[in-house]
């Protein structure tokens, strides 16, 4: 399964969300990115997003979303 980052879909319009960090005990200073893909198969209905966290150029987290109810994917 392949997703892709929104911005290649829909271009400049799309935006990157980004969090600066400072002074927590639990994850390092910086600047954190959120990028968030989709799969681009049109035989599939997956209705899922996986949200790409980097953090100096370095994927350090992935949070996987999907809007529908949990018996949807069960299937």
């Amino acid at each position: 399964m392949e997703f892709i980052p929104a911005g290649e879909i829909i271009g400049e319009a799309h935006q990157v969300r980004t969090v600066s960090i400072k002074q927590s005990p639990q994850i390092p200073d910086g600047e954190y990115s959120f990028i968030d893909t989709y799969y681009t198969d049109p035989e599939c209905d997956c209705r899922k997003t996986m949200i790409q966290v980097m953090h100096n150029e370095k994927l350090v987290s992935l949070i996987n979303y999907g809007w529908e109810s949990v018996a949807f994917y069960k299937n």
